[in-house]
């Protein structure tokens, strides 16, 4: 059979070039995880139900570098997690079974009493499972600076050690 020709054997090829990915860096870079201590507190550092503690708030970063992120694109971030039973807003408190807490005792995983708020450099509250835009990394580097805090969740506070499980997702252009 004979062989066609079309378009006078021109081929066209289209495609985009786009920027490669950002580095995403927490923490130790040998680890996946990013452990933030939030340090010892005392039952009377939690006054009423939806109170803060009584103290600064515990600091943690996340550092980006290696992109072009220009003035008009924005950041988003999503901080993920179980809730609060008490207060959606807030992430889960819960007891560390590795640790011997009163908390553990019963077999319904009780309440700690305690939720963990997250809020950006400016004291901005991030809330659980909802999509944040942050305007403030630009360039090909920068250093995300958050902040966290537990709030009184029920009207008493139970002794022991506790862990909170938070993931994020950074969004760019």
């Amino acid at each position: 059979s004979d062989v066609g020709v079309y378009n006078k054997g021109m081929v066209k090829l289209r495609g985009n070039i786009i920027e490669g990915g950002c580095l995403i860096s927490i923490g130790d870079r040998e680890s996946s995880e990013l452990i933030v201590d939030m340090g010892a507190y005392r039952n009377d550092q939690f006054k009423h139900v939806g109170d803060y503690a009584d103290r600064e708030f515990v600091t943690f970063r996340i550092d980006v570098s290696l992109c072009n992120i220009d003035a008009g694109r924005n950041i988003d971030l999503l901080f993920s997690g179980e809730t609060a039973s008490e207060d959606k807003s807030l992430f889960k408190v819960r007891p560390d079974k590795s640790f011997n807490n009163k908390a553990n005792e019963s077999d319904d995983d009780a309440s700690t009493g305690l939720g963990l708020a997250l809020f950006d450099e400016n004291q901005n509250r991030l809330y659980p499972n909802v999509i944040n835009s942050n305007t403030l990394m630009r360039g090909e580097s920068g250093t995300l600076i958050f902040l966290a805090k537990y709030q009184m969740v029920r009207n008493q506070t139970v002794a022991g050690r506790y862990l909170s499980e938070v993931n994020f997702k950074i969004f760019y252009p």
